[in-house]
């Protein structure tokens, strides 16, 4: 490669990764269609129809790597854990701890 070339070559393929780190941002914040609130809704419903009534007096709900872990706490202490994907909100994990 010629070095008057170099230069050019360099700030193309700096331009060019720019671009594609733009673009993955983009998509990743499309990623997420499902809110906080819409898992949790989705959660609460699951649970009152599997297990009844009574779940989900305490919620914990956090955000990771595309699913929203969901946890809610009956008043007895039991613990239901639903791992929900933020990307179409189909419930990918459930769980019920003593």
């Amino acid at each position: 490669m010629k070095p008057a070339l170099l230069p050019l070559y360099l700030s193309v393929l700096v331009c060019a990764c720019a671009t594609t780190s733009s673009a993955n941002d983009v998509r990743q914040a499309e990623v997420r269609d499902l809110s906080r609130t819409e898992a949790i809704a989705s959660a609460r419903q699951d649970a009152s129809r599997t297990y009844g009534n009574g779940s989900g007096a305490l919620i914990n709900a956090q955000y990771a790597n595309g699913y929203w872990v969901v946890e809610l706490v009956a008043s007895n202490g039991a613990t239901l854990h639903y791992a929900i994907s933020a990307r179409d909100g189909s419930i990918r994990e459930r769980a019920m701890m003593q």
